[in-house]
């Protein structure tokens, strides 16, 4: 052994035997508790990027991604990821209300309509996952907080089915 005594050798396998099975009774954190209304931040930055909010709020509770609906097929909805904001263009002859909007089959929010041939922006901040973070959005000095949405989906209350929406990236 080079610079350790027996005595330093035992403490320190005491030492890491305690810490170790200190861990093992510890229960897990509990997930944070998710506000009711959209975050001041995400209005917040929302606002001063430009970016109009349409009527979205976090989803009621927090929710597990609802992959028991029946699947309603392609809808023709263009879902274009900014920097901060998703822009929705409906191309449907449907005007779309009370959905429910998931994105990565992680991140959701409550909005309120999708009109015809507009473009519906939705801050990305407004996502809530489970356990109630929001979604990643990058900022100046955190340029690499950007997640990409690969798979955009909403769910129609009023049918119970579940829509999925074409991503395309900004042109």
């Amino acid at each position: 052994m080079t610079g350790l005594k027996h005595w330093q050798m035992g403490l320190c396998v005491v030492w890491a035997m305690a810490l170790c099975l200190g861990c093992k009774n510890t229960p897990p954190p509990e997930p944070p508790e998710v506000s009711e209304a959209p975050s001041a931040s995400a209005v917040a930055s929302a606002e001063a990027s430009d970016v109009s909010v349409t009527e979205t709020s976090p989803v009621q509770s927090p929710r597990v991604y609802p992959k028991d609906l029946e699947f309603g097929g392609d809808l023709d909805i263009i879902v274009i990821q900014g920097r901060k904001a998703l822009t929705l263009t409906n191309r449907t002859t449907r005007t779309y209300e009370n959905i429910e909007l998931w994105v990565n089959q992680r991140y959701a929010a409550h909005v309120g309509h999708i009109d015809i041939g507009t473009g519906t922006t939705v801050a990305l901040e407004s996502l809530i996952n489970r356990y109630g973070e929001s979604y990643p959005v990058p900022g100046f000095l955190r340029p690499d907080r950007s997640f990409p949405a690969l798979l955009v989906e909403i769910v129609d209350l009023e049918q119970s089915k579940r829509f999925r929406l074409h991503v395309r990236s900004k042109p």
